[in-house]
């Protein structure tokens, strides 16, 4: 499977791993789907935060 960016998963993985904040905050993640203390955003989710923030992809 390939992503948006045609990176590999494998890329994206090491690149998510790359620094220590990074690996604390996807421990954190981790830690927070696992105690169900976490909302997996819909697209719509996404969207409307998006246009919330001003965030462009």
């Amino acid at each position: 499977m390939r992503s948006i960016n045609n990176n590999s998963s494998f890329d994206e993985t090491a690149y998510l791993l790359k620094n220590k904040q990074n690996r604390e905050f996807l421990r954190e993640s981790i830690q927070q789907l696992q105690d169900g203390n976490a909302k997996i955003l819909t697209p719509d989710d996404w969207e409307n935060l998006k246009n919330t923030w001003n965030i462009n992809e």
